[in-house]
């Protein structure tokens, strides 16, 4: 969604994201190369299924899968962003 902190976000941002799920602390650094703003899932979809839900082979399924996270309402309200990254950093082979 189009909303909070990823309003703020443009090109060249470098954001990191942690996760210690698995137990093992997994740390990637990224920069935001390109953003994207639609309207509605679908229009991002017609424009991005394979990058954004590889293996959902077409866009009604692929936005049944972003409703089962995001409301219709949220949709309407803040629209859809698309944030193309590129790993500058690790602590783990990607």
């Amino acid at each position: 969604m189009n909303g909070g902190d990823f309003r703020e976000i443009v090109e060249g941002d470098i954001i990191q994201f942690y996760n210690n799920d698995s137990g093992e602390e997994r740390t990637y650094l990224v920069e935001v190369q390109g953003k994207r703003i639609y309207d509605t899932f679908r229009k991002f979809l017609e424009n991005e299924l394979p990058q954004a839900l590889p293996g959902v082979e077409s866009v009604d399924l692929g936005v049944k899968v972003y409703y089962q996270f995001y409301s219709p309402s949220a949709e309407s309200k803040y629209g859809v962003v698309s944030i193309e990254v590129k790993v500058v950093s690790s602590n783990r082979e990607i």
